[in-house]
């Protein structure tokens, strides 16, 4: 997977990160359910997977709350449309705790096309149900914490160029960039991860390949299309 059809695709689904995706404009203060609602149609699910089969993005939503992660499989070649996605939800015990597996719901056009429960590891966030046609995935984690501002204007860049990208997730305290985006070959990663703000939204912006950090970018989030076009202009 070249860089240039990874960064022409993560320009296209920018609108991610800003929520502008159309079929993912939901009224949420009308339409998420509430905790005791989640539950129990996760716990249909689980017994009966015809409860969402073949039902649209919107239905499962509406009666399963946002999922942790939301993976969308892109064509590069035709990266405007993206007919496959996977919404992922962990599974909790009786008592509230998380279990170590998910249900993992593919839709295609916006459809329920198969719900399966896997255990959640990276390795299964990598693999499942990949379209043939995809060599692009993006992960968006929904309930990704943002990261400090104070933490951010710290760090210095210099010490993580050439390092292996788990030290950013050590400094960071182990939190889930908001969208990762990577080459199916899995040599080219782009994370974004939010940063807290009173001001600007901005966002912090690491490039790595084979797990080696190239370049890391503090930037305005509506400057993230701007900046994906220079680096990949530079490449």
């Amino acid at each position: 997977m070249k860089l240039r059809k990874l960064l022409y695709s993560i320009i296209i689904i920018s609108a991610f990160v800003t929520g502008c995706s159309k079929s993912e404009n939901i009224n949420t203060n009308e339409s998420l359910p509430n905790e005791e609602m989640k539950h129990r149609m996760m716990t249909k699910v689980q017994n009966n997977v015809n409860e969402i089969m073949n039902k649209d993005y919107e239905y499962v939503i509406e009666n399963m709350g946002k999922p942790y992660c939301t993976t969308y499989y892109i064509d590069s070649d035709n990266p405007r449309e993206i007919r496959d996605k996977r919404l992922i939800y962990p599974k909790y015990t009786e008592g509230n705790k998380l279990d170590k597996s998910a249900l993992y719901i593919n839709l295609r056009d916006d459809h329920v096309v198969e719900v399966q429960t896997y255990e959640i590891s990276k390795e299964d966030l990598n693999e499942k149900y990949i379209n043939d046609g995809a060599d692009i995935i993006v992960d968006r984690y929904n309930y990704a914490l943002p990261i400090s501002l104070s933490s951010v204007e710290k760090i210095d860049i210099n010490n993580f160029i050439g390092k292996d990208t788990r030290l950013v997730y050590e400094y960071f305290g182990d939190k889930s960039p908001s969208l990762e985006a990577y080459s199916k070959a899995g040599n080219r990663n782009i994370d974004l991860y939010e940063v807290e703000s009173s001001g600007e939204i901005k966002l912090l912006v690491i490039f790595s390949k084979e797990n080696k950090i190239e370049d890391i970018k503090i930037i305005n989030q509506e400057k993230l299309v701007n900046i994906l076009k220079q680096y990949l202009d530079n490449k």
